[in-house]
């Protein structure tokens, strides 16, 4: 999926929410959002990542890191950002699942990122290590 030759990165849900909540590792997803706001990189994703974005950001509301009116926002903002979905292959993920002993969630972005020969952005530990 290199559109027009701009380099594909494959996002997850750690990464996304970096960006909307600000922690520790907003500095680093702000170097690649301003790449991406200015239309030099494309984001793709399983459509996985709209789910566990938007419980993420009900999560930090529960937990009061952010109020009601915030979540709607940032989830507004996410939406917004517009980031491409694309199927990937349900074999494909099962047997990666299986063989890196990984949840199917993960696994996902894995074989997304394999098939688009892609980099992942992602600040999950264990999900980076595949």
């Amino acid at each position: 999926m290199q559109e027009n030759s701009k380099s594909v990165f494959v996002v997850d849900a750690s990464f996304m929410l970096a960006f909307l909540l600000r922690d520790s590792n907003s500095l680093k997803a702000d170097t690649y959002f301003k790449e991406y706001r200015s239309d030099k990189i494309v984001f793709v994703a399983p459509a996985l990542l709209y789910y566990e974005v938007a419980n993420g950001l009900k999560s930090a509301c529960l937990t009061k890191r952010i109020d009601q009116k915030q979540c709607t926002r940032l989830l507004s903002l996410f939406l917004a950002l517009d980031i491409k979905t694309q199927v990937v292959d349900w074999d494909s993920i099962l047997k990666v699942a299986f063989t890196k002993k990984i949840s199917c969630y993960d696994a996902s972005y894995v074989v997304l990122t394999r098939s688009l020969k892609a980099k992942l952005l992602t600040f999950d530990k264990q999900l980076k290590s595949h």
